[in-house]
């Protein structure tokens, strides 16, 4: 059983770098649109959208991270402190699972481990058709912050950066008063 498991997450790294160009490397996916929208499931298996997550929030932070990413498991319990930090100010976290996505899910069972076992409490939802195109370096973490109706405020942020998180969440939120 827990060589199945890990052949699954080997397949998933070397699919994931072959789908998504290797971590760093330059992927020919096309420019990066301006917004953010989608519909999906939760880890719950509620259906949400883009909509009904961006627009309870002046900034919404859209961390992408995978259930074979290391530094994007380590840095969950910190973006649960900066959910709850922010919240009061108007900002929220959430995740996008790359590896669990509306067209396949067998990973999920993995994904609901990791919440639980990090603390997570804010929304991580399933991967969405096209959801690639918002990861051009084809890298995870990669962490958006967009605005109440999803458009993308400023660049993205490639890789864990948690001083890097709060320094742009700082920015955005001065900036939408």
């Amino acid at each position: 059983m827990k060589i199945t498991r890990i052949l699954v997450t080997i397949i998933m790294i070397v699919g994931m770098s072959v789908a998504f160009g290797g971590c760093g490397s330059t992927s020919t996916t096309s420019e990066v649109p301006d917004t953010i929208a989608f519909q999906s499931f939760d880890l719950k298996g509620n259906e949400v959208s883009s909509g009904e997550l961006f627009g309870e929030n002046r900034v919404t932070m859209v961390n992408f991270w995978g259930t074979f990413c290391g530094p994007c498991i380590e840095e969950m319990p910190e973006l649960e402190k900066i959910n709850r930090e922010y919240k009061d100010r108007g900002a929220a976290v959430i995740g996008a699972i790359v590896d669990v996505t509306v067209n396949d899910d067998s990973l999920r069972s993995d994904a609901e481990e990791i919440v639980s076992r990090t603390g997570v409490k804010y929304t991580n939802v399933q991967g969405w058709d096209g959801f690639e195109e918002l990861l051009p370096e084809g890298a995870v973490p990669t962490t958006y912050f967009v605005d109440s109706s999803g458009r993308i405020l400023g660049d993205h942020i490639l890789g864990a950066d948690i001083e890097g998180y709060r320094k742009a969440l700082d920015k955005y939120l001065s900036e939408a008063e």
